[in-house]
């Protein structure tokens, strides 16, 4: 939870994956403090309690709640066995799945996308509101779960993270094997991209007449 807290919440998270031709391709990954409690199987209940409060109680080792709701079919439990390897999403020896409607257990549970990563047998599933993709479930690459993705289209070569929060961008993590300029493009393809989105949407002013 701390290490959610202190890399993740509430900050943007720009996935460059390889492309047609060799081009970057960027997808955006909005982490929420509220999004922590799903990917857990845990849910705390007590007055007032919230998922973005449930973040900060277990970062802080708070922990005593009227009831502790458990996820069904020991999903919770598979969760809080690789939470611990979370980090690696931040690891660009992993591969984006832009389409998983191929992998039985992911398309069931109405997953969009997916992040595996193979260094800790971990996977990462999105799902998207329309408007932004966010994590919405975590789990296990066990046996059944990788022979299905073996069976799917490959995944994309992950190429460079980056991480936006707070109006700054910050290059997390890029793949030496494929980029040789230490990410200055994929760097400058995101302040382009917030360059034009203040642009496009300026705070007018107008005066008025005397």
């Amino acid at each position: 939870a701390k290490w959610y807290r202190d890399n993740l919440a509430n900050a943007t998270i720009h996935y460059f994956y390889k492309g047609d031709h060799n081009t970057p391709v960027n997808v955006q990954i909005t982490f929420e403090e509220k999004h922590f409690m799903h990917l857990t199987g845990l849910f705390p209940i007590k007055d007032g309690q919230t998922a973005e409060r449930t973040l900060h109680d277990f970062a802080d080792g708070r922990g005593e709640f009227d009831n502790l709701m458990i996820a069904n079919k020991g999903a919770a439990f598979q969760k809080l066995q690789v939470l611990p390897d979370l980090q690696g999403i931040l690891e660009v020896n992993s591969f984006y799945f832009d389409d998983v409607s191929e992998i039985p257990q992911l398309n069931k549970l109405q997953m969009e996308s997916a992040i595996k990563s193979d260094d800790h047998d971990l996977v990462t599933a999105f799902r998207s509101n329309g408007e932004n993709s966010y994590p919405a479930s975590l789990m296990a690459l066990t046996d059944d779960l990788l022979q299905q993705f073996d069976k799917a289209t490959p995944g994309n070569t992950m190429l460079g993270i980056y991480r936006e929060r707070d109006g700054q961008i910050e290059q997390l993590a890029i793949n030496s094997s494929y980029v040789k300029d230490d990410g200055q493009e994929m760097f400058r393809l995101l302040q382009n991209k917030s360059v034009q989105e203040e642009v496009s949407s300026p705070e007018m002013t107008m005066a008025k007449a005397p």
